[in-house]
């Protein structure tokens, strides 16, 4: 048996998207009564998609916030709220092999309180963190790019990395940061050099070569700064050639 006409206008009203098709002109309560509680039916139904959809565009944005939160805090130190080891060496890995393509510089400086045991057994360990939450800011003031990075290295040490920076460039901002810690004035009445808190650089430049690895970069700016300790501490030591070794006093 075909269908009607009315039936097959219905299935074609269907097939185009209608949720439901009545008859004009053709009154069936039953049908009626069918179609209105498909037609509720169906609105409750798109209601509770709708809410779960919303729901789970929050919940979406909620995990890419707590991803975010927790990428940072993963690469920030927890104390001086800059970044961490981790931050510095994965970032450091990321330089050198974008400036060995470049064939550009990579500087790093080195930094060490002067006497920082001292400070901590006269002023106590809270005042010692403060000052070292102190230190981070004062470095921080210091650097003008971006790119520029300030970790703290662990303990009183922090680095700072410089990105297509030369040597003068990279003495220019040990200079800056020494001039931050001096306007700072964190007195330090145990310290042998400075009646404030005052910083140790060592400072080492290099351009990525083919073989090299950014392990030597840090290496070469510990040892400086071990001979800025030596020699007399608050001061910037690099390397201008090979083996002429260079200080700058702070004051």
């Amino acid at each position: 048996m075909g269908e009607s006409p009315n039936e097959s206008t219905a299935l074609e009203a269907l097939h185009r998207g209608a949720q439901d098709y009545l008859v004009k002109g053709c009154f069936n309560g039953t049908r009626l009564h069918r179609s209105i509680q498909y037609a509720l039916e169906r609105q409750q139904q798109l209601l509770e998609l709708e809410s779960k959809n919303r729901a789970l565009e929050e919940l979406s944005r909620q995990l890419e916030k707590a991803n975010y939160e927790l990428e940072r805090l993963a690469t920030m130190d927890e104390l001086t709220q800059i970044g961490n080891r981790r931050h510095l060496d994965k970032t450091l890995e990321l330089e050198w092999s974008r400036l060995l393509r470049a064939a550009e510089p990579l500087s790093l400086l080195m930094c060490d309180v002067d006497h920082f045991k001292a400070y901590n057994d006269t002023y106590g360990h809270q005042m010692g963190d403060r000052c070292l939450q102190q230190v981070a800011r004062g470095i921080s003031t210091a650097l003008n790019r971006p790119a520029d990075l300030v970790a703290r290295y662990g303990g009183e040490e922090f680095t700072v990395l410089l990105p297509n920076t030369d040597l003068a460039g990279a003495i220019h901002v040990a200079t800056q940061i020494h001039a931050r810690l001096c306007e700072l004035n964190i007195p330090h009445a145990r310290s042998l050099v400075s009646s404030s808190v005052t910083l140790s650089i060592g400072l080492a430049t290099e351009v990525p070569t083919m073989g090299s690895s950014s392990t030597v970069l840090i290496e070469r700016a510990d040892q400086l700064l071990y001979r800025a300790k030596q020699q007399g501490r608050n001061q910037v030591c690099y390397l201008e050639q090979a083996d002429l070794l260079q200080v700058v006093c702070a004051r």
